[in-house]
């Protein structure tokens, strides 16, 4: 196998939990309708996205992480099954060696600190784009383009 022809693409996202409001905690207790899978439509979910577009990223709860693709698209992907220590803002990190990110890949959850300890590993899902005019998933309103 030849080593030089992989392409290995790593992503560690920190998101700092104490950054979230008393209003954020609250309505981390509330349902968010755009988490509801079920009123996307099946025939639209992407099984991959390209990691050179994805421009953020962040876990919701211990299912959904929301992707901001460049050309304002976003991305909800549902995991197949709640991921065992996986909370909103956590950071996480991916490895894989093609140039997109897919449903059959494994994130690493991360427990930050001296070295970011690893906490786990779990499959994503299928992506599901998300309409620009349904507004934010959860509160982006501290969240800044990079």
């Amino acid at each position: 196998m030849n080593h030089r022809n992989t392409i290995t693409a790593t992503l560690v996202l920190l998101l700092s939990a104490c950054a979230s409001s008393p209003d954020t905690a609250e309505q981390a207790d509330e349902p968010n309708p755009l988490l509801d899978i079920t009123q996307y439509d099946e025939s639209t979910a992407e099984r991959c996205i390209q990691i050179a577009q994805i421009r953020s990223s962040k876990i919701l709860d211990s299912q959904s992480i929301e992707f901001k693709l460049t050309g304002d698209r976003t991305y909800l992907n549902v995991l197949p099954r709640k991921c065992p220590g996986m909370r909103a803002n956590q950071p996480f990190a991916y490895s894989t060696s093609q140039s997109v990110l897919c449903n059959v890949d494994l994130i690493t959850l991360l427990e930050p600190g001296l070295g970011m300890r690893t906490m786990g590993r779990c499959g994503l899902g299928m992506f599901y784009p998300i309409d620009a005019a349904a507004g934010p998933v959860v509160g982006d309103e501290d969240e800044q383009d990079e």
